[in-house]
C-alpha cells in the first residue's frame, strides 16, 4: 500500500498541529488537502498576520506577532531590547538610538514601505509581494515538506485573487473573509486540493471527504470534544429568534427551541461520522477513546450502539487490563510482523468493486477470476450463427469522444426525435461541446442510432436510459457495477438491454467482449428486479444506417 492510499480524517482543525508534529517526528510524508486546513497552517498564518498588521496600524499586537514570524525573524530578545529602549511598535515612529540597524527596525521599515503602496495592491497581489520579498518559498526549502508548503501558499494566493475578482473589497474585507476559513465553527465549502505524483498521507476534514473513497482511512481525534455551551441565539421553525443572555435571562421558548437545535446538531455529528467511516474501501482505523460527554468518541459510541464488536482474525487485539498500572504486552516477532504485513498488503491490493467493462476486458487476475465465474455459471448469452458489422471508415475522432457526445445528446433529446427538424442542430451542439471536428458526420452517426429499430421500439414502450446497475458476482466474491445505456420492456413483459457503440473497427475479439459486458448487465438487472432479460442488443453508429446485432437467451 502506498502512502497516497491512506487518508487521515479529522473532526476538528485543532487536531492538525499535533497530527503534523507526530507525522514529522515519524518521518512520514503528508499533505493537507482541505482548504480550511490550509488556512490553519503556520505558513499561511504568518502571511495573514502580516497583512493584518498592515491593515490596522493601531493593532500593536498584530505588529509584534508579524515581526516574530519567520518573514522578519525578530526574536524575543530583539523585541525586548526594542521595548526596553523605549521603542514604539507602530512603524511610523523613529527607532531608538543605537537600534537603527536592528531586525525590529528593518522589519518596521519594510512594513512602512509596503503600507504606502496598499492602495495599489489587491489582497492577492499583496500576498504575492510579501511571499516574494520575504523569500517565503525559498525559506520553506528547509522543510522536508516544502512541496506541500508551496502548494498551500499558491492556493491561498490564488483564492485571494479569485475573491478580489468576485467581491472587489479592500484588505480588511479580505481578512474578514479569510478568518471565516479559519474559524472552527464556520460553515465554509471545503475544497480538496489534490497533487498528482506525490506519495504522501492525505489529511483532510470529514466535510472535505464527502464523495471520496480511499483504500485505508484513519479517523483521528475522536478523543477531542466540541463546544457544548448554549448558543446565544437560536431560530425557531417559524423563523422567530430566541435569545440566551445568561441562565437567568432567556427568551420564553428558548429552552424548547434550543433542545430541538441540539438534537439536530447531534444527528448531524452522527451523520458526519458515518460519512467519514464509510470513506474506507478496505481498512478503517479509529483513533481515540470514548471519553466524557461531549466528545466525538461518545458520539461514535452512541451511533454504533448494538453493533457487534467483531475484530478480524487478521489483527489480534491487545488491551491493558488495569488502566491504573502499567502492564507489559507480548509483542510480535519480526517474522510474524512481516507475515501479517504481507497479508494486509495482499488484501489491500484487492479492489472493492469491478466494472462490467473490466470483466469484459480483463487486465488484472481479479477481473479474469470474475469473468470465469460468469462463464462457469452459464450467464453469458450464447453466440448467434452469423455476426457481421459493417466497418467504419474515415473517422478522425476517437471512439471515447464520440461516445461522450452521443450520450450527452441522448440526455437532452427524446428517443423519438430522429425526424425532428432541430435534431441536426442539437447534435452539432453536442458534438461541439465534446470537441468533435466533423460535426456533420457526427449528426449522421447520432441520427442512425436514434433511427435504429431497437431505439425506436424502446421509444414506443416503457424504457429507462443510463440505468445504474450493481450487485454481487455469481460466486458473491466481489461487487460488480455498470451502466446500461438503454433498457426497455418488451410486449411480453421481458426486459431488453441496448448498448450503443461508436468504435472505428470491430473485431471478433472486441465483439465477444461486448457480449460479455452485456451479459453481466443482464445478470445484474435480472437479480435486482427478479425479471427476465430476454435479449441484449448492440447498436453501432454508422453514417448511413446503424449496425444492429442481438443475442437472445432462448
Amino acid at each position: 500500500m502506498n502512502l497516497s492510499d491512506i487518508c487521515i480524517l479529522i473532526p476538528s482543525r485543532a487536531v492538525l498541529p499535533f497530527l503534523e508534529r507526530s507525522l514529522d517526528d515519524a518521518g512520514i510524508e503528508f499533505r493537507s488537502e482541505a482548504s480550511s486546513l490550509v488556512y490553519s497552517t503556520q505558513e499561511v498564518h504568518d502571511l495573514l498576520v502580516t497583512c493584518r498588521a498592515l491593515a490596522d496600524t493601531a493593532n500593536e499586537a498584530a505588529v509584534v506577532v508579524a515581526l516574530r514570524t519567520p518573514l522578519f525573524g525578530c526574536g524575543d530578545d530583539d523585541l525586548l531590547r526594542w521595548k526596553a529602549a523605549g521603542g514604539r511598535w507602530d512603524f511610523f515612529s523613529d527607532a531608538p538610538v543605537g537600534l537603527e540597524e536592528s531586525p525590529v527596525a528593518a522589519g518596521r521599515a519594510y512594513l512602512k514601505s509596503v503600507w504606502f503602496e496598499l492602495g495599489l495592491l489587491s489582497p492577492g497581489a499583496l500576498l504575492s509581494r510579501l511571499a516574494a520579498d520575504r523569500r517565503v518559498f525559498e525559506v520553506s526549502m528547509d522543510s522536508p515538506r516544502h512541496r506541500d508548503v508551496w502548494r498551500r501558499l499558491r492556493f491561498v494566493i490564488d483564492q485571494a485573487h479569485a475573491w478580489y475578482g468576485e467581491d472587489g473589497g479592500d484588505l480588511r474585507d479580505y481578512l474578514a473573509w479569510a478568518q471565516t476559513q479559519q474559524d472552527e465553527n464556520a460553515r465554509v465549502t471545503e475544497a480538496v486540493l489534490p497533487e498528482v505524483g506525490v506519495n504522501a498521507v492525505r489529511i483532510m476534514t470529514m466535510h472535505a471527504a464527502k464523495g471520496l473513497q480511499f483504500p485505508m482511512v484513519i479517523v483521528a481525534g475522536m478523543s477531542g470534544g466540541f463546544r457544548t455551551t448554549s448558543d446565544p441565539v437560536v431560530w425557531g421553525d417559524d423563523g422567530s429568534m430566541h435569545l440566551n443572555v445568561c441562565a437567568a435571562v432567556q427568551s420564553v421558548d428558548y429552552t424548547s427551541v434550543s433542545t430541538t437545535e441540539k438534537a439536530h446538531t447531534e444527528a448531524e455529528r452522527v451523520r458526519l461520522l458515518y460519512v467519514a467511516c464509510t470513506r474506507a474501501e478496505s481498512f478503517l482505523a479509529v483513533s481515540g477513546y470514548i471519553g466524557a460527554k461531549g466528545s466525538w468518541g461518545k458520539t461514535l459510541a452512541a451511533g454504533t450502539a448494538g453493533v457487534p464488536n467483531a475484530v478480524p482474525d487478521l489483527i489480534e487485539p491487545m488491551r491493558v487490563e488495569d488502566r491504573g498500572q502499567s502492564s507489559s504486552v507480548a509483542s510480535q516477532s519480526w517474522d510474524e510482523w512481516q507475515a501479517e504485513t504481507a497479508q494486509v498488503a495482499e488484501i489491500s491490493a484487492l479492489p472493492s468493486t469491478v466494472s462490467a467493462t473490466q470483466i469484459a476486458h480483463p487486465f488484472l487476475p481479479i477481473h479474469e477470476a470474475v469473468l470465469s465465474e460468469y462463464w462457469l455459471a452459464g450467464l453469458v448469452f450464447p453466440a448467434s450463427s452469423i455476426e457481421v458489422v459493417a466497418p467504419l471508415v474515415g473517422s478522425v475522432e476517437s471512439g471515447t469522444t464520440l461516445g461522450i457526445a452521443l450520450h450527452a445528446l441522448l440526455e437532452t433529446v427524446p428517443l423519438d426525435s430522429a425526424l425532428d427538424s432541430e435534431f441536426d442542430e442539437k447534435a452539432r451542439n453536442a458534438g461541439t461541446l465534446a470537441g468533435l471536428v466533423d460535426l456533420d458526420r457526427f449528426a449522421l452517426l447520432a441520427k442512425s442510432v436514434f433511427s435504429s429499430e431497437p431505439v425506436q421500439r424502446a421509444a414506443a414502450r416503457e424504457h429507462w436510459q443510463e440505468m445504474q446497475l450493481a450487485g454481487m458476482s455469481p460466486n458473491e466474491t466481489i461487487v460488480v457495477e455498470g451502466i446500461a445505456d438503454l433498457v426497455y420492456r418488451e410486449d411480453d413483459g421481458s426486459l431488453v438491454i441496448v448498448d450503443y457503440k461508436t468504435d472505428v473497427g470491430v473485431t471478433a475479439t472486441t465483439l465477444e467482449a461486448y457480449w460479455t459486458q452485456l451479459s453481466v448487465y443482464a445478470d445484474l438487472l435480472a437479480r435486482a428486479t427478479g425479471e427476465q432479460v430476454s435479449r441484449v442488443v448492440l447498436v453501432f453508429a454508422r453514417p448511413v444506417s446503424a449496425g444492429v446485432l442481438e443475442r437472445r437467451r432462448f
